[in-house]
């Protein structure tokens, strides 16, 4: 029996100068939001041959988490190839519990680390490579389908439709697979966690999409974030948006807290 990955969603609410900011608690997922939709992801590729699946992750990317604890369920092998933490030079704390479930190997860049997955990827035709957040249209028609469901979940358990939502940019497929759903008055508010370029196209996607207010965190991807939110928080990453909300956040915004 395949546990479920994707339980409703959990709520906290924080006050930012008398603004009441709902939180969704993804945080308590062990392999944050990305593992809401990588069970049947997973699945879908098994079932066409597919025994192992590879992925390149900066070093506090939660999606080798995710990807490593899925992939196990599944009865299918996972191989990370991940940046190493830039202080210690060696394994991050965040690969170290995808090393509980997957083979990790370990390398001076993320692009080193792609590099690497690709090759890997192409050594042998039952061996898929996963692209940076999971950005794959599969994958994404399946995290649409649960975005949706704990969307309809979360309106029901605060009883109205939070008219903006925060979310962080990385590779950009969160943002995208919420403004296929969500209504186009609600505003996708998005912090550049700066995981990319600023000029890469994934980038510029989201900034041309309908109704979508951009910001940019003032540390590079692999500085820790230092003003952290009163939940759990990955520093690296979702906690950047604190920042941010704690400045632009209005009354009933609801921030997606995508891990810790």
């Amino acid at each position: 029996m395949i546990k479920n990955l994707s339980p409703d969603v959990e709520l906290s609410t924080v006050k930012i100068n008398n603004q009441q900011i709902f939180v969704v608690r993804d945080d308590y997922l062990q392999g944050g939001t990305k593992q809401r939709a990588a069970i049947p992801f997973l699945n879908y590729y098994k079932e066409k041959g597919i025994k192992e699946f590879c992925y390149a992750s900066p070093f506090s990317g939660f999606a080798q988490i995710a990807l490593a604890i899925s992939a196990n369920i599944c009865g299918v092998k996972s191989r990370i190839f991940a940046e190493h933490d830039p202080k210690t030079k060696s394994i991050s704390e965040f690969s170290i519990k995808a090393l509980k479930y997957s083979k990790v190997d370990l390398f001076d860049s993320l692009l080193e680390a792609s590099k690497a997955s690709i090759q890997y990827a192409a050594s042998s035709a039952d061996i898929m490579e996963i692209p940076l957040g999971f950005d794959d249209e599969i994958y994404k028609t399946f995290l649409i389908q649960e975005l949706q469901k704990q969307w309809d979940i979360i309106c029901k358990k605060i009883n109205f439709v939070p008219k903006r939502i925060w979310l962080p940019l990385g590779s950009g497929t969160l943002i995208r697979s919420f403004r296929k759903f969500l209504p186009s008055d609600i505003q996708v508010n998005c912090v550049n966690v700066n995981i990319l370029d600023i000029n890469d196209k994934r980038i510029l996607n989201i900034k041309n999409l309908n109704n979508v207010n951009y910001f940019e965190s003032k540390l590079l991807f692999e500085q820790k974030c230092d003003n952290l939110p009163p939940i759990p928080s990955n520093p690296f990453y979702d906690a950047k948006l604190w920042d941010t909300i704690t400045s632009a956040g209005l009354n009933g915004d609801l921030w997606w807290n995508v891990a810790s």
